[in-house]
C-alpha cells in the first residue's frame, strides 16, 4: 500500500530548497489557485527581514533630515512624524540606539553613526529649548530655599523609600506622622519629638 503523503503534490521551496507539500505554500492572492515560490516559514522570515530593512531605511532618512534641519520648527515636525511612525518617543529612541550600535560596529565614525549622533544632539537641543528658562540668580535666598524644598518633597513623594534610606544613612530616628497613630500613640510621638528637640 502506498503512503498517502507521497500522493500529495509537492513543490521545491525557493527559500529553504526543500521539497514540501503544496499546502505549505501560501496562495499569491486570496482565493487564487497560484501559489508562492517560498513556503510559509521562508516567506515569514523574508517579510520580517524586509520590514526591518524598511524601518532602518526610514530611520536613516529621519536621522539624516534631523541632522540637516536648520530651524527648530523643521526638527519639531520631523520628530513628531518620527514619534508617530515608530510608535512613540520610547520606540523611536530605542530604534535610534539600535541603529547607532549597528552603524558603529559596521563602520565606526561613518556617515550613518554620525547622522544618529547629530540627530540625538538635535533632540537634546529641542528638549533644552522647550524647558522654561529660570534665572536662579534673580531669586532671593528664601525663594531658592523654598524651590529646593519643593523639589525634594516632589522627589520624596515620587519615591518615599529615598527618605527612609537617607534617614538610616544619617542615623536619624524616623517617626511616622500623627495620622498613622491612635490617640494613645500621639502622646508617645509627641514626647519622642520633644526628646529629639532637646538632644
Amino acid at each position: 500500500m502506498r503512503d498517502v503523503a507521497s500522493l500529495l503534490p509537492t513543490r521545491l521551496c525557493l527559500g529553504c530548497h526543500r521539497d514540501l507539500p503544496l499546502d505549505r505554500f501560501p496562495p499569491r492572492r486570496v482565493g487564487a489557485a497560484v501559489r508562492r515560490g517560498k513556503c510559509r516559514q521562508c516567506l515569514a522570515s523574508y517579510m520580517r527581514s524586509y520590514r526591518a530593512a524598511r524601518r532602518r531605511k526610514a530611520l536613516g532618512r529621519v536621522t539624516a533630515a534631523l541632522a540637516r534641519a536648520e530651524r527648530p520648527s523643521q526638527a519639531e515636525t520631523l520628530v513628531a512624524d518620527a514619534f508617530r511612525r515608530f510608535g512613540g518617543a520610547s520606540a523611536f529612541i530605542t530604534e535610534l540606539v539600535g541603529q547607532y550600535t549597528a552603524a558603529r560596529h559596521k563602520n565606526p565614525g561613518g556617515r550613518q553613526a554620525m547622522n544618529v549622533l547629530l540627530a540625538l544632539a538635535r533632540l537634546m537641543e529641542l528638549a533644552e529649548a522647550s524647558r522654561p528658562k529660570r534665572d536662579l540668580g534673580l531669586l532671593s535666598d528664601e525663594d531658592l530655599q523654598r524651590q529646593q524644598e519643593e523639589a525634594v518633597l516632589r522627589m520624596i513623594a515620587a519615591r518615599p523609600e529615598l527618605a527612609l534610606w537617607a534617614a538610616r544613612k544619617l542615623d536619624f530616628l524616623v517617626v511616622p506622622s500623627q495620622t498613622m497613630f491612635s490617640q494613645e500613640a500621639d502622646a508617645t510621638a509627641s514626647s519622642a519629638r520633644d526628646l529629639m528637640a532637646t538632644a
